[in-house]
């Protein structure tokens, strides 16, 4: 179990730690509308870290005016544990978005090197190019050099 240092918290994940008490807690409290939806039996314990992480996306995903060093400001004036979680988030985010663009942009590049040697290549090709993973997206850019024509091609996508 993580660190806890304020007295709330601790209480909470003292209490709610235990899956059956948790359960039996939204069973009494819950009203039957939300009983409704919930399927108490289908709940489960979620480590902090899941659902901190969560938030914070969640977050970053609806305040486009904050920047994930604004949340990590706003944390670090109530933990240090927290502020430093917010970092590694941070920089995980970070390397997505770079894969990503990474991504995107060897896709870019396959599809200028494909339609230079291919003009009368259909559009649609470049949504197959999209589909396909980076380690695909390798091999054709190797292969697409000594390929004669569009039939070679169609064996990679």
């Amino acid at each position: 179990m993580d660190i806890v240092n304020n007295p709330h918290d601790k209480f909470f994940k003292s209490t709610f730690g235990d899956i059956n008490t948790a359960k039996d807690f939204l069973d009494n409290y819950l009203s039957d509308e939300l009983k409704n939806i919930v399927d108490l039996e289908s709940i489960r314990l979620e480590t902090g870290t899941e659902l901190f992480d969560a938030l914070v996306i969640y977050i970053l995903n609806v305040r486009h005016d904050l920047e994930i060093e604004d949340i990590y400001d706003m944390a670090k004036e109530v933990s240090k544990e927290r502020s430093d979680k917010i970092m590694t988030l941070a920089d995980k985010l970070r390397q997505e978005g770079m894969e990503k663009g990474m991504q995107i942009g060897m896709e870019y590049l396959l599809w200028k090197q494909i339609l230079k040697k291919f003009p009368k290549t259909p559009e649609s090709y470049y949504d197959k190019i999209k589909k396909l993973q980076s380690e695909k997206l390798d091999i054709l850019g190797m292969e697409l050099m000594d390929m004669k024509d569009m039939s070679e091609l169609d064996r990679y996508l």
